[in-house]
């Protein structure tokens, strides 16, 4: 019942029997071998992941679900039953956040550094920018590595060090 609330059925009537596709917007593009998603489940095998799936108003609604098959006293297949939770917002955040993250790639120098100043990622702009060819010369180097030694000592790397950790974004 939660699931048909979710993506806005008044009754199970609605889907009851209908392809499973219905609700899987451009399921072949969507979800990587599509087929072979469903042949393993037909194999016995429980599939686990997040999907999109298609909400009765035409919207998107992501899943985070465990795909059972369920069989009979003589071993076929009856029905498959999908466990699910709502991650839409979750999903969503994190697109947004993926497309910022390009949008800035194309633009500008970025570098993606842990709290203790180790670089965990960086784009092709800063490696330019830094005399670099490949990622695998920066990442684990610690970020100080590209700021002049005064300033490393100075009270200002300190407190934006202490915001950093603390939070705030610095651009």
């Amino acid at each position: 019942q939660n699931m048909l609330q979710l993506l806005g059925y008044d009754d199970q009537e609605e889907v009851l029997g209908k392809d499973s596709r219905l609700m899987m917007p451009r399921a072949e593009e969507r979800i990587a071998n599509y087929h072979q998603f469903w042949d393993l489940i037909g194999k016995g095998e429980i599939q686990k992941g997040e999907y999109p799936v298609l909400a009765r108003s035409g919207g998107e609604v992501w899943i985070q679900a465990a795909y059972t098959p369920l069989y009979d006293e003589v071993g076929l297949l009856q029905r498959v039953i999908c466990i699910a939770t709502d991650i839409t917002e979750r999903k969503k955040s994190a697109m947004e956040a993926e497309a910022l993250k390009e949008a800035i790639d194309i633009s500008f120098a970025r570098v993606e550094f842990d709290v203790r100043g180790d670089i965990v990622d960086c784009n092709d702009h800063f490696l330019k920018s830094a005399g670099y060819h490949q990622k695998s010369e920066v990442i684990g180097r610690k970020v100080a590595a590209f700021a002049e030694p005064e300033y490393i000592k100075s009270e200002e790397y300190k407190e934006l060090w202490n915001r950093i950790i603390g939070g705030e974004s610095y651009t």
